[in-house]
């Protein structure tokens, strides 16, 4: 598998888990491949969206807090198939 197939895999695997929660902007973050376990290990971000309510003439377009949420997925390169999906914390950087 290559690495593009697996960033492919990951990001259309993990639309497909997460479509019905109000997330947006599927990205790529990170990605690494564990020789010693065959898998990549592919980060991706992606925007929860919490509605927010529209007292404006917009017809509730308006979008409230939206914060990123980071996840590790895991992909056994013969298999060419998901392992897992795990919360990937990321730490704050002061610029």
């Amino acid at each position: 598998m290559t690495p593009k197939q697996a960033i492919t895999l990951a990001k259309s695997w993990v639309g497909d888990i997460v479509a019905e929660e109000g997330v947006a902007q599927i990205d790529l973050e990170e990605i690494r491949y564990d020789d010693a376990k065959g898998q990549w290990l592919i980060t991706v971000g992606f925007y929860r969206v919490t509605p927010k309510a529209n007292h404006g003439g917009l017809g509730g377009l308006l979008v409230g807090n939206a914060r990123k949420s980071f996840k590790l997925i895991r992909i056994d390169d013969q298999a060419e198939t998901v392992l897992s999906m795990e919360h990937r914390a990321v730490e704050s950087a002061d610029v």
